[in-house]
C-alpha cells in the first residue's frame, strides 16, 4: 500500500514538473495557453521551439495540424499564427526581442 502510494505521488510530481517545464519554454504571448492547450497534445514544446520558419510556412503547418485534428478555431487562427511566426521565425523581430 505504502509502495504504491509512493509511486502514484513520484508520478505526479514527475508529470507536474514537466507540465512547468512545458510552460516555461515558450514565450508569453497571447496565444501561449492555446499552444499548450491543443499543440502539446500530440508534440512536446520543442517541437515547436526548435522551429525556425517564416510565417508562410507556419500558415502552412497550421492548417495541416488542423487538418490532422488540431482544435483550433478559425477566429483564432490568426492570432495564433501570428505568435507562432513572431516567436518562431526564421529571422527574429524586433517584436520578439521587446516580449522577451
Amino acid at each position: 500500500m505504502v509502495f504504491r502510494l509512493l509511486t502514484v505521488l513520484l508520478l505526479t510530481c514527475f508529470f507536474a514538473g514537466q507540465a512547468l517545464a512545458e510552460a516555461q519554454a515558450l514565450p508569453p504571448g497571447p496565444m501561449k495557453k492555446k499552444i499548450l492547450a491543443t499543440c502539446t497534445e500530440c508534440h512536446d514544446t520543442k517541437m515547436i521551439t526548435k522551429q525556425r520558419h517564416d510565417k508562410k510556412w507556419w500558415a502552412n503547418t497550421l492548417e495541416k495540424m488542423v487538418g490532422y485534428g488540431a482544435q483550433v478555431d478559425d477566429s483564432e487562427r490568426p492570432a495564433l499564427l501570428n505568435y507562432l511566426s513572431v516567436n518562431f521565425c526564421d529571422k527574429p523581430s524586433k517584436v520578439a526581442a521587446k516580449k522577451n
